[in-house]
């Protein structure tokens, strides 16, 4: 009884949180965290992830001109660092006026 009250109350709470981010910001980490996950489960390999100008052109592996961003490293403390970072620095920017509007 009371421990599946508490699970309730601590997804409430997650949602509640995980709803507070920006949609960008929020997208960009599912993303990175989506990646990560790939990798760490050997379904990719992080050397089909990078920006390689060459297997762009030549082998239509278009991906790699937007994974280069979404891959930081396998989940460890440096990876959360990383999206930490990541929020604080996405934020700052949303959070910018546009310098259209300053004119």
């Amino acid at each position: 009884g009371s421990t599946l009250l508490l699970q309730s109350r601590r997804a409430h709470t997650m949602n509640r949180f995980f709803e507070s981010i920006p949609t960008v910001t929020r997208t960009y980490l599912l993303l990175a965290g989506l990646t990560t996950a790939l990798v760490s489960l050997d379904l990719a390999s992080p050397y089909s992830l990078y920006f390689n100008p060459a297997a762009v052109v030549a082998k239509n592996e278009w991906w790699r001109l937007v994974t280069t961003f979404w891959y930081f490293d396998t989940f460890s403390l440096n990876w959360v660092f990383h999206m930490h970072f990541l929020t604080i620095v996405l934020e700052l920017v949303g959070a910018q006026p546009s310098l259209m509007a300053r004119l």
